[in-house]
Formats: C-alpha cells, structure tokens, sequence
C-alpha cells in the first residue's frame, strides 16, 4: 500500500516538473514580443541549470528567504524536483527498496542466521552470516530436525512390545486353549445367572448420562455415569431355613456389598516391589507403567481388631496379603481414562496392575512352600483375578492369571473376557453391570473364602513356631 502511494506522488511531480518547463518557455515568448526600443536585461541563466541565489541550491530545511530571489514558484518547483529525485531513490527496486521477510520461513530464516566471528575489515563492508538450516528444509539432517513424539499407535506398540518381552502378555489367543479348565472356570464366574437385571428405566438414564458428559473430563464423566451402573446394592438369592412339600423356599434378599465385608478403595497406591516388571521399565516415564494407582480397588475389608496370633507373621507375607494397603485380598481393579486419551493406556495399566496382584497372591499362596520349590507348568487357578479397561465410548473387561510354559518361562496374562461392552448400546450396558456384579459376588464368597484359608494356615504355623 505504501509502495503505490509513493509511486502516485512521484508520477504526480512529474506533472508539476513538466508544467514548470511549458511556462517558462510561455514567459520568454512573451517577454521576446516587447517593444525593442526596450532596453532589456542580461540574458538571466535557466533556472534548472543554475541559480545566481545560492540559498536556492541548499536544502530546504537550511534556505533563508532571500529579498532578491525568483519567488515562491521558483522554490516550490525546486523544491518539487529534489522530492520527487528523492522518492525515485527511496523506490529503487534494484538498490535501496527493503526486501520484505512476509513467509514464516523466511523471517526464521533471520532469526537463525548468525554472524562470523570477528571485526570487519571496514565499517562500512556487510557483516557475512551462516545461516542455520531451517526446520521447514526438507535437506535439513535428521539429527538436527526437531522430533515429534511417536503417534498412540506407534507407542502403544513399542510399550505392548516391552511388556511382551518381561513376561505380561496382552490377550493371547491361544492361552485359553492351553489351558480349557481356566476357560471353563471364568465363563462359569461371568455368566452365573442373577436375580435380577437392570431395569430398561436405569439403562435410559446411564446412557443419558453417558451422552450428556462424553466430553468431559474423566472425573467428572465417572462420577457421573459409574454410579449408574455400579450400584452398592445387589438382589441375591438365598435357601430358606424352612421348608415346604416341595422343597426348600428360595428367598431373595436385597443386600450391600459393603455391609457383605466388601471394600471400594479410589487412587489405592499397591506395594511397587510387587510388579512383575524391571526397574528400568517402571522408571520411563514414556512406558507410563510406574507405580499401579488404579482408579478403583475392590477387596476384602481389614479386621478392625487384628487377632493376636497375627503378630507373630513375618512383615514380607503381610506384604502380599495386603499388596493394597487399605484392604485384604484385593481381587478386582478399574482403570478409567477420558475420549481424549481411548482405552489403549488403560489397558496397559490393567495388566500392570493385574499382574501386581496376580504375582502378590502366588507368593502368599506358596508363602510356606520350602526354599527351593519350583511351580510346576501350566496354568495358576489359585491367584487370577479380575480388571475392567474403561472409557466414555467403551470398557474392556479382562481376567489376569499366571501361566508357566514348558521350558520354564513364566507368563502374566491378561486375556479379555467376551466381547467389549459399548457405552451407547443399552443391551451392552445390561451385560456390563451383570458381568461385575457377578465378579464381586465371587470376590465375596469363592474368592475371599479361598484366601482366608491360606492366611490361616500361615497364622498358624507361626503361631506353634513361635510356640516351639
């Protein structure tokens, strides 16, 4: 824009230049018809070649008046010539115009431009600058190229990769078929049928909730939506002590979990020595495998008063009977994460803290084997327990064991149970409360009936060693 105003004010003097030219020569002409008895005067030079004035050669800024000069018109059309000389050399294209930086690149290009050590030769020579090669030039050398992080796809691979190599492997298709009885027992656990199902009222309003906070974040989504689903109360079926003609009254009763001796803990912190996995694993943050923190734990409640005879166990067993410091026999974790984030970085942190537990009940279990004792292969069926991976859109339900192959290599498995469960789908928010409800009931009863077992038997051995 200020390039064309410029270029109109110099094409504009030009007009005021030649029509100084045309009347001068109309002056003389006129001067010339005069009378010749008039005596004239000397022959005065051209204006635009000469001056007698010399304050009409200096710059404006420093010209005095002088009584004797030509008049206003005379300097107004000198000083009209040296403006518009001036203008042409302000817009000299080829010497003086300023080279404009409008593209990203090129004014980066300045910026990354530095110059050589050492004074010039001359003060008035140009400073030579290297300039630094750019981000946005392809030749640049991948050394110095600013990297980008690896995509979720590229990195969830690198980290399902690292876990493989350690022993955690990720829903292998063939382990249920090395090993049909953990199959069988799973199946049994999950499609136990119930006294009741969730009413199609209760499923409008979970998947209402679930629309209405997709996009929020993951607190506030599952604060919303999971009471929803999880309720604290529960119908189950019970024998009648009476009895009839036909047989024993099966009753049903409403109950609480919580008053059945379960234990919901958010953000529980589990014993780190527990985890299956090396050091120089659990320290990357970019694995984002620390510490296990699920979302929620769910166990069995402590005592309020521990038995004396407790004492006398060394603290290394307590350690794995409570791998989660605020309950017992911790059986089933949920690991949540927003849209934003999907379910693959919670499914990696449902086998890390599948596998926690998992590894925390082998070693109570074996906890009085003698030193030296090797498991033998196969599949564990004493120490799996349940996790959920879950989102907005989705959740995952999966089951974490512990197999030994031939050879003696040990695997951590998580292994997914039926088929995802979509949050939009009311028929799929129907089996997801069933299927976790049914995990809680076995937690209750088969569960924490088996752990109590093996944590007697300990109880007692050291209670007649410390007797001895």
């Amino acid at each position: 824009m200020v390039y064309e105003r410029c270029t109109s004010i110099v094409d504009w003097l030009s007009d005021v230049e030649a029509s100084s030219h045309s009347s001068l020569r109309d002056s003389s002409l006129r001067d010339s018809s005069l009378s010749c008895n008039t005596p004239s005067p000397p022959t005065q030079p051209s204006l635009f070649l000469s001056s007698p004035y010399p304050s009409i050669l200096q710059h404006p800024r420093k010209r005095k008046h002088h009584p004797k000069s030509p008049g206003s018109f005379s300097e107004s059309l000198h000083f009209d010539r040296r403006t518009r000389k001036a203008l042409c050399e302000i817009m000299d294209t080829n010497s003086n115009k300023r080279r404009r930086t409008d593209t990203a690149s090129e004014i980066e290009e300045q910026e990354n431009q530095t110059p050589q050590k050492g004074p010039s030769s001359s003060s008035t020579q140009s400073i030579s600058r290297t300039p630094t090669a750019s981000r946005s030039t392809p030749n640049t050398p991948s050394s110095i190229r600013k990297k980008r992080p690896p995509t979720l796809a590229k990195n969830a691979e690198n980290i399902r990769d690292t876990l493989e190599g350690h022993g955690l492997w990720f829903d292998d298709e063939e382990a249920f078929i090395r090993c049909p009885r953990m199959k069988e027992m799973v199946e049994e656990i999950i499609t136990d049928t119930r006294a009741s199902k969730m009413a199609d009222s209760s499923v409008k309003k979970a998947m209402a909730a679930v629309k209405k906070n997709y996009t929020k974040n993951e607190k506030t989504f599952f604060n919303k939506v999971r009471p929803l689903i999880i309720k604290a109360t529960r119908l189950v079926t019970e024998q009648d002590s009476e009895s009839s003609e036909d047989g024993e009254y099966v009753k049903i009763l409403k109950k609480e979990f919580e008053k059945d001796g379960l234990e919901m803990v958010e953000d529980e912190n589990f014993t780190r020595q527990l985890l299956p996995l090396p050091d120089s694993v659990t320290n990357d943050k970019a694995m984002g495998l620390t510490n296990p923190n699920p979302d929620f734990t769910y166990g069995i409640v402590k005592p309020e008063h521990f038995p004396e005879a407790e004492v006398h166990v060394p603290a290394h067993i307590k350690v794995y009977l409570s791998v989660a410091p605020s309950m017992r026999f911790p059986f089933y974790v949920e690991e949540h994460k927003p849209a934003s984030e999907g379910i693959v970085k919670a499914e990696h942190q449902a086998m890390r803290d599948g596998a926690t537990l998992v590894n925390a009940r082998r070693k109570f279990n074996h906890a009085l084997e003698p030193e030296g004792w090797d498991s033998p292969e196969g599949a564990d069926m004493d120490s799996f327990v349940f996790s959920c991976a879950w989102t907005p859109y989705m959740a995952e339900i999966f089951v974490n064991w512990y197999e030994k192959l031939p050879g003696g290599k040990q695997i951590f498995h998580t292994t997914m149970v039926g088929d995802s469960y979509r949050m939009n789908n009311g028929d799929d928010t129907k089996r997801l409360r069933h299927d976790i409800e049914n995990i809680l009931d076995w937690g209750l009863l088969k569960h924490k009936e088996g752990a109590q077992k093996v944590w007697d038997e300990i109880v007692d051995h050291y209670l007649k060693l410390n007797a001895s």
